[in-house]
C-alpha cells in the first residue's frame, strides 16, 4: 500500500477536510468533557451529526483516529466545561 505524499494530502476535497475537522473536534470535546472511556464512535457520530460509517471511512480503527488527533493539533479547539456535581 502506498502512502500519500504531502502534495496528495493538500489536494483533499474541502468537504472531506471539513468533515474530518468536525469529527476530530467533536471527539476532542467528548474526551475533555467525559473522559477517554466515553469516547465512542456512536457518541461522536451522534454529536457531530454524521453517520458512523463516515467516521470508519476516515479512521478504520480507534488508534488511527487517536494518533491523527495528536498530530493535527497542539491544543483542543474548545475549553472543557465545568463538571456538574
Amino acid at each position: 500500500m502506498m502512502r500519500k505524499s504531502n502534495a496528495d494530502v493538500d489536494r483533499v476535497n474541502p468537504r472531506t477536510r471539513r468533515v474530518r475537522k468536525l469529527i476530530l473536534d467533536t471527539a476532542t470535546e467528548v474526551l475533555l468533557e467525559q473522559g477517554a472511556f466515553d469516547v465512542t464512535v456512536y457518541r461522536v457520530a451522534e454529536r457531530a451529526d454524521v453517520a458512523r460509517t463516515t467516521i470508519y471511512r476516515h479512521w478504520p480503527t480507534r488508534p488511527a483516529s487517536c494518533s491523527r488527533r495528536s498530530t493535527t493539533s497542539q491544543r483542543p479547539t474548545m475549553r472543557p466545561r465545568a463538571l456538574a456535581i
